[in-house]
């Protein structure tokens, strides 16, 4: 029985990527099925203030209703296997009907066993309506679009060194007029080398690298559209201390240089980059997770080439009995972006720092059948202030499984 888990590509955190990926076992033939449907009421979908809303032409609250289906599905080939798990839907809007947009997000597959290394070939597609928060002032529809394929291996034993080494390339489209200066063409690489103990963990050393350029952001005098580079070291480690503990984390020195930038703009910086994970268990009920996550990626929003992503997430789930779970978080983001802009350019926010807590309850009917109710309060503050907004959501969602 061959294991592959979402950890696998899932190491740079300067500028990847790379997707999650599904829990696969080759040998085990997986097959399900699964619709949905969502409503809920949100204060706030302009995701700015009134002026900006009225600019966007926007209703400031709406309810939204989504339905969806989704599959899941693993196909044995000896031992090999291919995979495809995804889900497709469509929003529908009371008020702002502008906003209705399909939504699809997919992932397929093979992966198996060839020696000691487990090979990966992923292909993936998402599509959906951008979110407002990364918007001009006036840009409202806008189809993004995202295809990405990656390619890798993972070698090693149970107990003694290993390998990591993955390649990715992904393409974001954007089908506003003025968005297209956001589409992105990204390219990946990392190498990952670890050891591997029981008593020990798996400690690790990781390269990463990425190019990403910005096609229709031609820069004058030049042949090809604007980009930047990242390049990134640095150590990573995981452990299981016991039954109730499991961490696993990294940490990185990212270099990212820049194709071009205005006179007295230094082209290049170097930061510190990390993602770390945590996961305690109280008995068989409660559970407490910590993230930290601080990461160099491809900005979507008009005229910015990157944004310094940085944030922290904390989160209880308690069982109550076995059909009710209840869970409660606050996640903080910070984000900072290049300054720069051309002179054609719309107000974009350059830096912000969002605020977001929320909870929500579980009902498992059967193994089939189960309901949430959950509820949202956002707050976000920028350096652009028709930017700053404040939010409440509150909905109910039914999922049923064959």
């Amino acid at each position: 029985m061959l294991a592959l888990g979402a950890a696998v590509g899932t190491a740079a955190a300067g500028a990847s990527i790379a997707q999650q990926m599904p829990a696969i076992t080759v040998g085990q033939r997986v097959l399900e099925f699964g619709a949905s449907a969502q409503a809920f009421y949100d204060s706030n979908v302009a995701r700015g203030s009134d002026a900006l809303a009225r600019r966007r032409g926007l209703e400031k609250d709406d309810t939204t209703f989504r339905p969806s289906v989704s599959a899941n599905i693993v196909q044995p080939l000896g031992q090999q296997a291919v995979f495809l798990t995804g889900s497709a839907g469509y929003d529908f809007h009371r008020k702002n009907t502008r906003l209705d947009r399909g939504r699809a997000d997919v992932t397929g597959g093979a992966t198996g066993r060839v020696g000691p290394c487990q090979p990966l070939i992923t292909a993936g597609y998402r599509a959906g309506q951008s979110d407002l928060a990364d918007a001009d002032d006036l840009t409202v529809r806008n189809l993004q679009q995202s295809t990405s394929v990656q390619t890798g291996l993972t070698c090693g034993r149970p107990i003694g060194p290993g390998l990591q080494a993955m390649v990715g390339r992904q393409q974001v489209k954007n089908s506003a007029a003025l968005r297209k200066t956001s589409d992105a063409d990204t390219e990946t690489a990392s190498v990952s080398l670890t050891y591997t103990h029981p008593s020990l963990g798996q400690a690790g050393v990781i390269w990463n690298y990425s190019g990403t350029e910005f096609p229709n952001r031609i820069i004058p005098g030049r042949p090809v559209g604007d980009g930047f580079f990242t390049s990134s070291y640095g150590v990573s480690y995981s452990r299981n201390f016991g039954p109730r503990l499991t961490v696993d984390g990294l940490a990185q020195r990212t270099q990212v240089k820049r194709e071009f930038a205005p006179p007295g703009t230094p082209r290049k910086f170097t930061s510190t980059t990390y993602g770390a994970n945590a996961k305690y268990r109280f008995g068989q009920r409660i559970e407490v997770e910590a993230h930290a996550l601080r990461q160099v990626k491809p900005s979507n929003r008009p005229e910015k080439l990157y944004d310094v992503v940085t944030s922290g997430e904390v989160l209880a789930n308690y069982r109550l009995g076995s059909r009710y779970k209840i869970n409660l978080g606050h996640r903080i983001e910070d984000l900072d972006s290049n300054a720069d802009l051309s002179a054609s350019a719309r107000p974009v926010v350059t830096a912000s720092r969002t605020n977001t807590t929320y909870g929500g309850v579980t009902y498992r009917q059967s193994d089939r059948l189960s309901f949430i109710f959950d509820v949202r309060h956002e707050r976000r503050k920028t350096d652009l202030p028709d930017f700053n907004y404040s939010s409440n959501r509150i909905g109910i969602t039914a999922n049923v499984g064959f």
